[in-house]
């Protein structure tokens, strides 16, 4: 009977255990998604300043250029700079 009454309380002890580790787990389930998301953001932020940073390139480079090889930004963009 003894043996019969320690697997019991092993069996307890042990469900005991585990529903400690599910409430926790429920608990829990939402960081990987809370930590995927703030990458996930980082990311996009990123992207966004690539984006802006080659937009920038893209209409500031030729008016650069222009300075310092004679062409004009009126030439360039004549359509923008209708006065």
């Amino acid at each position: 009977m003894n043996i019969l009454m320690e697997i019991n309380s092993d069996r307890g002890e042990l469900s005991m255990i585990w529903l400690v580790l599910f409430q926790l787990a429920k608990h829990w389930m939402w960081l990987p998604l809370f930590l995927l998301a703030k990458y996930a953001i980082q990311v996009l932020k990123f992207m966004c300043i690539i984006l802006l940073w080659f937009c920038q390139a893209l209409v500031c480079t030729p008016l650069w250029l222009g300075g310092h090889f004679g062409w004009s930004a009126r030439m360039m963009f004549p359509h923008v700079l209708e006065f």
